[in-house]
């Protein structure tokens, strides 16, 4: 099916979910997120998880993708090497109103290095919104995870959405590539 929808649902286990492999494990990697669909109901004031990968406790690891409440998207990278580390990337620019319409949602990453600044930079249908983000050289994240990778919701909820597609990156794409992925 082209289209998937879900309904809210604070518990349970409905919903999409695919299984853990290496391809959807990053590493200390760059890497590209893309969600399509649509938030039928959505308001500010509430996050919405569109993409979400994370295992734990007692050591916790992964990534996500969500909608702030203020209407900023934002990527989490997390690693907790019994020391809590989580880099919470917030992208400066509110996403265009897209409540009940399709929107596409692009996160390109390329993580920092011992010595080099990495850049995440937000696309929303195939135009960058707002700056590149840097990330800081020395903070490098082990983002692997034998977690679950939950679309349009967490572990424990569901996000009421209709999602079109979900495509993972092992690599950042440049801006020209996530525009030719919203034109075809």
């Amino acid at each position: 099916t082209p289209f998937v929808n879900l309904t809210y649902a604070a518990s349970g286990s409905s919903g999409i979910t695919v299984a853990d492999n290496d391809n959807i494990d990053f590493g200390t990697g760059n890497f590209t997120l893309r969600w399509k669909g649509a938030l039928p109901d959505w308001t500010p004031g509430s996050s919405q998880y569109l993409i979400f990968k994370e295992s734990g406790p007692p050591t916790y690891a992964g990534y996500y993708l969500r909608i702030q409440g203020t209407g900023v998207a934002s990527v989490g990278l997390i690693e907790d090497d019994s020391s809590s580390k989580l880099t919470n990337i917030l992208f400066g620019t509110a996403l265009p109103a897209f409540d009940g319409q399709t929107g596409e949602v692009v996160i390109t990453i390329q993580q920092a290095t011992a010595s080099a600044n990495g850049t995440a930079i937000c696309y929303f249908n195939g135009q960058q919104v707002g700056s590149a983000v840097t990330l800081n050289a020395g903070e490098q994240r082990n983002i692997n995870t034998d977690g679950v990778l939950y679309i349009s919701g967490i572990n424990g909820a569901r996000t009421a959405s209709t999602t079109s597609s979900v495509t993972l990156f092992n690599r950042a794409l440049s801006a020209a590539e996530v525009l030719s992925l919203y034109q075809s």
